[in-house]
This record gives C-alpha cells, sequence and structure tokens, in this order.
C-alpha cells in the first residue's frame, strides 16, 4: 500500500522525535547531577590551639650570698656550691657564667689575689652552700677572681640539654693566695650570673 503521510508531516513527526531525544538528553543529566550532588561528605579538625613554652631558670640560694668571708688568711681555701634548676616548660639549650666587678674594699682590690676554681657537677646532698656529694664533670674556669668573664657575651660554660626540672650543680673553690701585697685588701658586691637560653626550632 503506497504511503499516504505528506512531507509536511514527516517533517512534524521528525522534529518531534528530535525535540523528545533533547528532553530526555536533558533530564538525564539533571538526574545525574542530583545524585552526584548526594554523595558528598565533609570532616572537621576541631578546637585547635596554640600556647608557647617558657624559659626559667632558679637557683637553691633562698637570696644568700655564697660567699661571707672576713678575715681570710693567705693559703685559706674556701669551697661553696649552688644548685641551678630548670622551671621552665622548655630545654635550656645554653647556660652562660659571667660575674660583673664588685667593689674594692678600702685597702685595695683583693680580686688580683684570689684564685678562683669553678667546677660544673652534680650529686650534692647538703643543703645550699654545701658540697656534700658533690661530684665534678668539668672545670668551667680556673684563674684570678677578677679575671672572670664580667659581661654576658664574654660568658663561659655553654652547657647543653637541661630539660625542665633538671638540675646541675657548681662548685666554687677560692683560695687566697700568699701575696704580701694581699694584705688588707677586699672585694664586696660580687656577683654570679648564670644567663639561660632555650632551644630553637
Amino acid at each position: 500500500m503506497p504511503n499516504s503521510q505528506s512531507p509536511r508531516s514527516s517533517r512534524r513527526n521528525a522534529g518531534r522525535f528530535v525535540v523528545g531525544v533533547i528532553a530526555l538528553a536533558l533530564a538525564a543529566c539533571f538526574a545525574f547531577v542530583g545524585v552526584s550532588s548526594l554523595m558528598s561528605d565533609a570532616t572537621t579538625s576541631e578546637d585547635n590551639r596554640f600556647q608557647a613554652g617558657y624559659l626559667e631558670i632558679s637557683d637553691n640560694d633562698s637570696a644568700e650570698a655564697m660567699y661571707e668571708v672576713s678575715n681570710m688568711q693567705a693559703g685559706a681555701v674556701e669551697e661553696r656550691c649552688i644548685t641551678l634548676e630548670n622551671t621552665g616548660s622548655i630545654d635550656i639549650d645554653t647556660l652562660r657564667l659571667y660575674a660583673p666587678p664588685g667593689v674594692p674594699g678600702p685597702g685595695g682590690d683583693a680580686g688580683d689575689f684570689i684564685e678562683m676554681t669553678v667546677e660544673r657537677g652534680s650529686g650534692v646532698t647538703d643543703p645550699f652552700s654545701g658540697c656534700a656529694g658533690f661530684t665534678a664533670a668539668s672545670e668551667v674556669y680556673n684563674g684570678l677572681l677578677d679575671d672572670m668573664p664580667e659581661t654576658l657575651v664574654d660568658g663561659i660554660d655553654y652547657l647543653s640539654d637541661i630539660p625542665p626540672a633538671g638540675t646541675v650543680t657548681y662548685r666554687f673553690t677560692a683560695e687566697l693566695l700568699g701575696d704580701q701585697d694581699a694584705q688588707n685588701k677586699g672585694l664586696s658586691d660580687i656577683s654570679f650570673i648564670w644567663h639561660a637560653t632555650g632551644v630553637q626550632g
């Protein structure tokens, strides 16, 4: 039987078919986007914070002087110990010991006649200034009292790694030299200072 459909009708049907295909493709695309948006998730790292540590060093002298010596005789030896503690929250990397100039006595400066030996160690069982049980690990200084470094820049004893609550003890041994010129000499207001530096990075 001959096809009775007119050319105009065929074009109309073809157009409808194309439109239907496009609509179906768009519907499928939107459906994919919708499903994809449902397939997501998230997680959170909460309550983050930062707190800097602090550096602090103390000693056991309770604000008392190590030395309070009078009428010292030639050849006399005076020994004292002091214990330092890291009371901060971070490691101490270095310690620098220095002694600013004291005040000479009326008769002159005794610092030129006092031989001072400083040792670093541990094991002291005595309270402050006593040295019972001290075990030396190294000698820090040996020379005249007046020749000890006077400033931080020239400070001595680059001790490393004192953890929080860690301690180190220093023994000071002072001897008055048997020199005629030492008579009636004096030296007061002497300070021994330790400057601590923390670990960086």
